[in-house]
């Protein structure tokens, strides 16, 4: 292999930014820390990069990269100099194409006001599903998974749960988010039932489909129970009309719940 540039982002000359420049990295280097304030913006052309965040014992991987693909967009269209919220790493000898964050400004102000406002909207949501991405991968590094029971060929495959409305009453509220969307903020529900398996709730019909509710997304929940609140995971599985006009019935079952939840909801349910 030739003689490579071993660069990294903070290396420029300030007196004349290069629009763009071809930078590499041997496999295990990092690119760039989480923390660190972001000048340039990457599009891989050969290799593979890990983008993982930061935690006080670990590296959590989020996501690796190829050819094609590119990162560090979120601290270059900014407007200004800003942390980097992950960390990169070469997993590969990597080549990247960098970009300087003036060069990509200049080309993001030529843009007409409405793609600037689609531009900004879209990193506000990469942003978004990162963070909940971090969070999922957190909680299935940090959780054992739990065994499935053994199930008869030919039975039903729908998740433990009490379909039937035999869960414990529970009118309580409910906020949670779809994970594989941006909500301003958190939605609203009211609870029906619950049991250790899952939970049934009513929502507005508009939320629902405004939100794209399906058999099969996935939400983030803080349930509020008299003796606390707790925070799951639950999948869609069923979706019926609700006992009120407007109102849509949707059947959750829980997953990677932990431990603590387990033994908040067990309290719940024997009280």
């Amino acid at each position: 292999m030739e003689t490579q540039q071993i660069a990294t982002e903070t290396q420029h000359t300030p007196q004349a930014v290069p629009h763009k420049r071809l930078i590499y990295f041997a496999a295990g280097q990092l690119i760039f820390k989480e923390g660190d304030f972001g000048a340039s913006f990457y599009l891989i052309k050969k290799g593979t990069v890990t983008i993982a965040k930061e935690t006080k014992k670990e590296s959590v991987p989020l996501a690796e990269l190829g050819p094609g693909d590119f990162f560090g967009e979120t601290a270059s269209f900014t407007g200004e100099l800003s942390a980097r919220s992950a960390s990169a790493f070469a997993k590969t000898d990597v080549e990247l194409e960098s970009w300087h964050f003036k060069a990509i400004q200049e080309q993001t102000a030529a843009l007409s006001p409405i793609m600037k406002l689609v531009a900004a909207d879209m990193i506000k949501k990469l942003n978004h599903i990162s963070g909940v991405n971090y969070k999922v991968c957190c909680n299935r590094q940090q959780k054992p998974r739990r065994s499935r029971p053994s199930r008869k060929p030919g039975t039903n495959r729908t998740p433990l749960l009490k379909l039937a409305g035999n869960g414990k009453p529970w009118n309580g509220r409910l906020a949670y988010r779809p994970l594989m969307f941006h909500t301003p903020q958190p939605l609203s529900a009211r609870g029906l039932d619950v049991d250790i398996s899952g939970l049934r709730f009513e929502a507005p019909l508009s939320t629902t489909r405004k939100w794209q509710h399906t058999v099969g997304s996935r939400l983030d929940m803080n349930i509020y129970l008299p003796c606390g609140s707790l925070e799951v995971y639950g999948e869609i599985n069923n979706l019926l009309p609700g006992r009120e006009p407007g109102f849509t019935e949707v059947r959750i079952s829980f997953w990677n719940l932990s431990p603590e939840a387990e033994k908040m909801l067990h309290f719940f349910l024997e009280s």
